[in-house]
């Protein structure tokens, strides 16, 4: 029963990776393991970085994703990114091959909880992408911390190229 939720199925076993920023240096690519065990018959989530941090540990995918998000901007001592968790994106428990392969898994209609998706095949698809947002995407987190650097230390530091001014003061990008 602790294995799922409406949004997602955890599987014991489950190990993903993706990159973004390290730990110790939030501006350099690390790569990071998240993985999903049983211990005494519940869920334990994990993110491990390749940067030799001690790995983050939680009871869910999300308290995961929230400490990770707050030790980023620890280590730039800015809040640079939101903390609000997507951690089952983080872990790839949202895109939509591996949805199908676990609705697909022997014992997954045990999950009386879960709420089933719908697959449709469909030809010259287009490929999957990560929204916009800096808690998952490398290449958005370093938008962010630009975008943070320049607000703090606008006339020492150039101003990012997607930076924006709009008439009424309001800066985007």
């Amino acid at each position: 029963m602790e294995f799922h939720s409406e949004d997602a199925i955890y599987p014991v076993g489950y190990v993903s990776t993706r990159y973004y920023g390290s730990l110790k240096d939030p501006t350099q690519k690390c790569m990071y393991t998240c993985k999903i065990s049983d211990v005494n018959d519940l869920p334990r989530f994990e993110i491990a970085s390749d940067d030799n941090c001690p790995p983050i540990v939680g009871d869910t995918p999300d308290v995961c994703h929230s400490l990770l998000l707050q030790r980023i901007n620890d280590a730039l001592s800015l809040n640079v990114v939101s903390t609000r968790p997507r951690g089952n994106e983080f872990f790839g428990l949202t895109h939509p091959t591996v949805l199908h392969l676990l609705q697909s898994s022997p014992g997954t209609r045990k999950c009386i909880y879960y709420k089933w998706c719908k697959f449709e095949v469909v030809k010259n698809a287009d490929a999957y992408t990560e929204d916009n947002d800096a808690g998952l995407s490398y290449e958005y987190l370093q938008r962010s911390i630009n975008f943070c650097k320049y607000k703090m230390a606008p006339d020492v530091l150039q101003k990012p190229d997607d930076y924006v001014d709009s008439k009424d003061g309001i800066h985007f990008f």
